[in-house]
């Protein structure tokens, strides 16, 4: 692993750059901590002062700074080339991902924000072609774990057991045809979830207890080895049988998260055997990297 941090940006096409990669140098970069928000609050009659009420986390702008070194014209042509077409704003969102030499990697999911200068001479360092890169954050402005975390429900036995990471999630009750984990979530920011649950079972329904939010379904019932999907990820969300669409099926329609801390959640999935088996996966969402 190389002993700085290293930039990278991946077009919606998956064709990446690598801005901390020969003939790319990176110098400095900006906007990776807290960003703007706005805070909500309330001002009750006859009573002095402001009281918090909530607080709105604005779209995060991302800047990167970096150089290019060539031996001319050619290669001048060719970066300013390599620029426009990698970070082509019609393209949509990529992902922009830091790797830091302590083994930390976050990605954003972001756009070009706004006019991008074309690589320039340095004076100072014939060779070398130096531009600035800004990045508006799209969808909800955090950085993402790229690790999945999974945890895996185990309706027939107690306590369950889960895989990375191995700290997390702290099982405190799991039993009968319901399983209630409490899942310890270290994130700043709430994250949706991905729920994978393989037949047999009927009229699953799936509630954090944390939040209020439940979701369930009517009049489904899985046989053996029938596979459920539902991904509460607002850019797709899904709920799937076999990889047709329930949407007809949804009683309670809470597309739910897990926030920040201790979530109780309690799995409801009717009848079941001992082939009956699930998982829920997720990434940890930060404020900053």
């Amino acid at each position: 692993m190389p002993d700085y941090d290293v930039i990278t940006y991946r077009r919606p096409d998956g064709v990446t750059i690598n801005l901390s990669d020969p003939p790319y140098q990176l110098v400095s970069y900006d906007g990776f901590g807290i960003g703007e928000f706005q805070h909500t609050t309330i001002s009750p009659p006859q009573t002095h002062g402001e009281f918090w009420y909530d607080t709105r986390m604005e779209a995060k702008v991302l800047t990167v700074e970096y150089s290019y070194t060539g031996g001319g014209v050619p290669e001048e042509q060719a970066s300013r080339r390599e620029v426009v077409r990698i970070f082509n704003p019609l393209l949509g969102p990529g992902v922009l991902r830091i790797d830091q030499a302590n083994g930390i990697s976050r990605e954003i999911t972001c756009i070009l924000a706004e006019s991008l200068p074309l690589p320039k001479t340095n004076d100072e360092a014939p060779g070398h072609y130096q531009t600035v890169v800004r990045f508006k954050s799209h969808g909800i402005p955090a950085f993402v774990d790229p690790n999945i975390s999974t945890y895996t429900l185990n309706f027939n036995a107690t306590p369950g057991n889960f895989t990375f990471p191995w700290t997390f999630p702290r099982v405190f009750a799991q039993s009968g045809f319901a399983s209630s984990p409490i899942i310890a979530y270290e994130g700043d920011i709430d994250t949706p979830v991905r729920i994978d649950l393989y037949g047999p079972f009927s009229e699953p329904a799936f509630r954090n207890l944390t939040t209020d939010r439940a979701l369930s379904l009517i009049g489904v019932s899985a046989s053996l080895g029938q596979h459920l999907v539902i991904d509460t990820h607002p850019d797709f969300y899904i709920v799937q049988l076999d990889g047709v669409d329930l949407w007809d099926k949804v009683f309670e329609t809470d597309m739910w998260e897990l926030a920040p801390g201790d979530n109780a959640l309690s799995f409801d999935i009717g009848s079941t055997t001992a082939s009956t088996a699930g998982t829920i996966q997720w990434h940890n969402r930060y404020l900053g990297q």
